[in-house]
């Protein structure tokens, strides 16, 4: 089996990348450098938009929980660790 990875980058606020572009989306002690709430909201729903029906986040921070935040961009099946 072969995998095809292609790494990009763009705002985390605002992805200059198409609805339903990604099957997963990854950020790393990143999020959390935004100082308000409604930037951090803005950055999950960024990263919920742009993942494909069926798509996978996943997020690590040592300073936020961002389950509620991913539920109300209408991410599912949200597990924490």
């Amino acid at each position: 089996m072969s995998y095809r990875v292609k790494v990009l980058d763009g705002a985390a606020r605002r992805l200059p990348f198409a609805d339903a572009s990604f099957d997963v989306g990854l950020s790393s002690l990143a999020i959390h450098n935004s100082e308000k709430v409604e930037e951090r909201a803005t950055a999950i729903r960024e990263m919920v938009r742009v993942l494909s029906p069926g798509g996978h986040v996943g997020i690590i921070d040592i300073k936020h929980d961002y389950s509620a935040l991913l539920e109300s961009a209408g991410a599912q099946c949200i597990r924490k660790r």
